[in-house]
């Protein structure tokens, strides 16, 4: 796993292994990842959108069945310039 990931969110598979569960570990919220994200051309899904009552924690849903180890990372990389880079 990516230490900027590990950083950021505390990590969690789904059971069908194309998607990971990105709780939000760090002082950012959730609409500032999600920000970053769209930012660095990184499509990504708020948790909250698929609940019905109000998550403890903010997460955000990550896709990577359909991207190579190094595409991951590059996104990985991108999201993290655009928050952790200059304000």
């Amino acid at each position: 796993m990516d230490p900027l990931v590990v950083v950021l969110f505390a990590n969690e598979q789904t059971k069908n292994r194309i998607h990971l569960v990105c709780w939000i570990t760090s002082q950012y919220e959730e609409n500032e990842i999600l920000n970053a994200c769209a930012k660095a051309g990184v499509q990504v899904q708020s948790l909250s959108r698929y609940c019905l009552q109000r998550l403890q924690r903010p997460g955000i849903l990550l896709g990577y069945g359909a991207h190579t180890p190094a595409e991951i990372r590059a996104a990985i990389q991108q999201i993290a310039l655009w928050l952790l880079g200059p304000r």
